[in-house]
């Protein structure tokens, strides 16, 4: 004799979720009236003909599931004017064919249309678990506050979702919040459990909010947002695979709390936001832990942003492609904030960097200083808990503008202001590059005693400066310090 656990019920409801399952119920229309047509011997027949609203016939057909099952929708535009509220082990799927045209463009055969109120919410899953959404269009019409509202339930203590959509495209949800995707909930034990596939979000105020943990999205798009297209939220870890982000305010806004996050992307397309590609938002956040694999950022503004203000931990990218019209990637990196770039496959000099924090670029730390009126310039500050990882062996500064004649840089820390470079002005032409054997006596790079140069151990937390000096009126470098580190750290 077998036992039947909850478990079990929710493995059964997910592979029939994920299969070719016979439909339940069939949705269509007949001009304007909306029918659900019962495929259960015995089943109830619905229509709208008495109140034209698509959702009351769609989610009396739900309501008579009382065990999950498939509703099928054939093509055709359906307007909503209230919410359908999934259950568990529900999957509406509407007719897939065809999904692309004989263009490549994606088609959507089935279409719901928001005629609700303000800020209204077109679907709602929240506490519902192991539903889905296939081959359809959402809109909100400009004023709906939701595609999909979710958040998990409490199930022993974890709350879970196993929930799944594949051909959806989610638009104009431009009402308050003027969401996307919800996964919200601020549940520190929460798990989604989403995975999504050819997912799209066009034109609403946030793509994705990603509260949530063990949640994926395996190809789409998120453009025109005009908040974010993805907002960090607690507990927040996901995946994201072959992602292009266009169009948006920001592509990932920080809004995080004290709880840690994960996002990860993999071969994914940052294009022209007009706020830059990450934002670390206007408080403080968590420990954010961010990891960009094989991605390529593409801007023609001024200045695209990497801002990590507000951040704390270590951000990874793995063989980045920086591709810029008119534009440099600027990195905003406080002092709590460490970024890695190994392999960078092109663009290193759109890399800039501004802020406290460390910039190291396949081993070269990367500070732009400009003349400021001989203040001193942080170009970056050792990592607590690190001091044996940091090890200086070679310093470079390439001048971009020229600097005055009577201009004098020297590079080292609070003790030693002149470690790495002798006090001489520097009046290189532009873009010529200056190394520390300026006259073969920088401090840290050559052993006296012995006449040949030596590496030099930074302790942890030490500031490694530049020091400008003289009574010169301009100029610009970029300073790069080739650091020997532990760079085989894995996210």
């Amino acid at each position: 004799m077998s036992i039947v656990t909850g478990d079990n019920v929710d493995q059964a409801r997910m592979r029939r979720l994920q299969g070719s399952i016979p439909s339940s119920y069939t949705i269509f229309k007949v001009g304007a009236v909306t029918y659900a047509e019962s495929n259960i011997p015995g089943g109830m027949d619905y229509n709208d003909a008495g109140a034209p609203d698509s959702a009351t016939v769609i989610q009396s057909a739900r309501n008579a599931l009382t065990n999950g099952g498939k509703i099928y929708i054939k093509r055709g535009t359906y307007t909503i004017n209230s919410t359908i509220t999934l259950d568990d082990g529900i999957l509406l799927e509407g007719e897939a064919r065809p999904w692309m045209n004989q263009d490549g463009g994606r088609v959507n055969p089935v279409t719901f249309n928001w005629g609700g109120g303000a800020n209204g919410a077109m679907f709602n899953t929240v506490g519902k678990r192991n539903w889905g959404l296939k081959y359809m269009m959402l809109d909100g019409d400009g004023i709906a506050g939701w595609g999909v509202k979710g958040g998990g339930d409490d199930v022993g203590g974890v709350n879970t979702n196993l929930a799944s959509m594949e051909h959806v495209t989610i638009r104009n949800m431009l009402g308050s919040p003027g969401t996307g995707l919800d996964c919200g909930s601020t549940t520190t034990t929460m798990q989604n459990c989403v995975t999504l596939k050819d997912f799209y979000v066009e034109g609403c105020a946030i793509g994705i909010d990603t509260y949530g943990q063990m949640n994926v999205l395996y190809s789409g798009a998120v453009s025109g947002c005009t908040t974010a297209a993805i907002r960090m939220r607690n507990v927040g870890i996901w995946d994201f695979h072959d992602v292009c982000f266009s169009g948006n305010a920001v592509d990932i806004l920080g809004a995080v709390t004290t709880n840690i996050v994960s996002y990860v992307f993999h071969d994914c397309y940052f294009e022209n936001s007009t706020g830059g590609v990450l934002s670390g938002g206007a408080s403080a956040g968590g420990y954010p832990r961010l990891a960009f694999h094989n991605c390529t950022f593409h801007t023609s503004y001024a200045t695209s942003m990497f801002n990590y203000t507000n951040m704390t931990g270590d951000i990874y990218f793995y063989s980045p492609k920086f591709i810029a019209s008119t534009a440099s990637y600027l990195h905003v990196i406080p002092s709590t904030v460490q970024v890695y770039m190994d392999n960078l496959a092109d663009g290193w000099q759109y890399v800039n960097l501004s802020g406290a924090g460390c910039l190291i670029v396949d081993g070269w730390l990367k500070r732009f200083i400009t003349y400021n009126g001989g203040a001193t310039q942080i170009i970056g500050t050792i990592p607590a808990g690190d001091p044996y990882n940091y090890l200086i062996s070679e310093i470079f500064i390439q001048i971009g503008t020229a600097w005055d004649g009577t201009l004098t840089i020297n590079i080292g820390d609070a003790s030693d202001n002149d470690g790495f470079l002798p006090n001489a002005s520097i009046t290189k032409s532009t873009l010529a590059f200056s190394g520390g054997e300026v006259d073969g006596r920088g401090a840290y790079l050559w052993d006296t005693a012995n006449g040949h140069h030596r590496i030099w151990r930074y302790s942890s937390s030490t500031a490694i400066n530049a020091y400008v000096g003289g009574a010169g009126t301009g100029g610009d470098a970029t300073v790069w310090l080739k650091i020997i580190s532990r760079m085989t750290r894995q996210f």
